[in-house]
């Protein structure tokens, strides 16, 4: 059985350089959020990204390449 599995991040809008649709890595910095890195905790592609105007800060959803139960 494969379910699907999304994983939700925040970085600084100043410090994310990917786009939707592209495929991201397990443990690949995807960005910085107050000077720390953020590292992707599945291998999948980027399905949204949503910016928060309040914090300037965006919310990446990855959608897991392959997740089985």
């Amino acid at each position: 059985m494969v379910l699907a599995m999304f994983e939700v991040l925040r970085v600084d809008a100043t410090e994310f350089k990917k786009n939707v649709g592209d495929k991201v890595k397990k443990g690949e910095i995807i960005g910085y959020l107050k000077n720390t890195p953020v590292v992707a905790n599945v291998s999948g592609i980027i399905q949204c990204v949503y910016f928060d105007e309040n914090t300037h800060e965006l919310e990446i959803i990855i959608l897991a390449e392959k997740v089985k139960r």
